[in-house]
């Protein structure tokens, strides 16, 4: 059990819903599956996992990313907190150049110097985020990347659940358990996060977005249904086109766009 109180959440988190959690995630609607897309375009694209390279995965989860990672690099090491995860991980990227690890990445203590390391929606789990960036330091090699997706705050997705769970109370439809309150999570901004690297010795930062769209959608808690079922596949590839658009723009116009954007990639480089 991890010594730090958020984490033993995140932990129980974990083991319980593993059996549902890729489902849910990345498969259970046709915005669930355009999140998967988009998520993994953009981690791909900040990544660019080389055939030489020996890559840590911080949070792998049920191996979603772990699978695809771990086809272009010459090994991965894949750490996540949930036992349960794990066992999914491990039947999901069954390779002989992954190495999974059952640990707290707080806990975690490695000799072994990684070429890049890259983590999806694991970062908000940290209450001390300050210390998991030093951990990371300590692992990487002088120039090597690190890739962080992360949800996005502050936008509109931080009302939506308020939103949804009045529409709730008045009836218009149904609370899921998958939205009943959930273990510790503070977002970070991309702002105070690219702060937060730059100050512990990264430099090279870059934004951009992993999901740019609205909350419109019948998804998870965070989401308003707003948008009719035969309307979705339209939307989606609207929102598609304007993820390519926007991934064009510089620094300052793709700034204007983020509170609109459920998530983030930043990449950065670890100095001397």
């Amino acid at each position: 059990m991890p010594k730090y109180r958020e984490h033993a959440l995140v932990e129980n988190f974990f083991d319980v819903r593993s059996a549902v959690y890729a489902g849910r995630a990345w498969l259970c609607s046709e915005a669930a599956k355009f999140d998967y897309r988009q998520t993994k375009g953009a981690l791909l694209s900040a990544l660019k996992p080389q055939a030489d390279e020996n890559i840590l995965e911080i949070g792998c989860g049920t191996g979603i990313w772990s699978k695809i990672v771990a086809k272009l690099c010459k090994t991965l090491t894949a750490i996540d907190i949930s036992a349960e995860m794990l066992d999914a991980a491990k039947k999901a990227a069954n390779k002989k150049n992954v190495k999974f690890v059952k640990c707290d990445f707080l806990d975690y203590r490695t000799k072994k110097k990684f070429d890049k390391i890259f983590m999806v929606r694991v970062m908000e789990s940290f209450k001390n985020k300050e210390r998991a960036i030093k951990n990371i330091s300590k692992m990487l090699k002088h120039n090597g990347k690190l890739v962080i997706i992360s949800k996005t705050t502050p936008g509109i997705w931080d009302v939506s659940p308020r939103i949804r769970r009045f529409f709730a109370g008045i009836g218009f439809f149904k609370l899921r358990d998958a939205d009943m309150p959930r273990v510790y999570v503070k977002n970070i901004s991309a702002g105070g996060l690219m702060e937060l690297l730059a100050k512990n010795g990264f430099s090279h930062l870059s934004l951009g977005f992993a999901v740019l769209r609205p909350p419109l959608f019948k998804k998870d808690d965070r989401e308003i249904p707003i948008i009719a079922k035969p309307l979705e596949k339209a939307a989606l590839d609207f929102f598609g086109f304007a993820s390519r658009i926007a991934g064009r723009l510089p620094m300052p116009g793709s700034w204007i766009l983020y509170p609109f954007s459920e998530s983030y990639v930043i990449s950065a480089t670890r100095g001397i």
